[in-house]
């Protein structure tokens, strides 16, 4: 690794572990931890093999991903506006 390159100049390469989304999608997969070790056991399980994360267990966790995310905004969106609803 590089220790002495500045954050910003820092670079991603194939082999690199990233996390499944972006950190907000990341952070909200983590809040419910089944799901969160659906998506990410696999992963961990390659990187300790030594292997990269095959094209099909990344589109396997993104469907996940997308899924969930859905539902929650789903969830989310029932409760805003038939919960709480609009105050004139």
């Amino acid at each position: 690794m590089f220790a002495y390159k500045p954050y910003q100049i820092l670079e991603t390469t194939e082999d690199t572990p990233t996390l499944p989304m972006g950190y907000t999608g990341s952070m909200t997969l983590a809040y419910c931890p089944p799901i969160w070790k659906m998506i990410m056991n696999p992963m961990v399980e390659a990187i300790n093999r030594g292997e990269l994360i095959s094209a099909k267990v990344k589109a396997e966790n993104k469907r996940i991903t997308l899924i969930y995310l859905g539902v929650v905004w789903t969830v989310l969106t029932y409760i805003t506006f038939g919960v709480v609803g609009f105050k004139k």
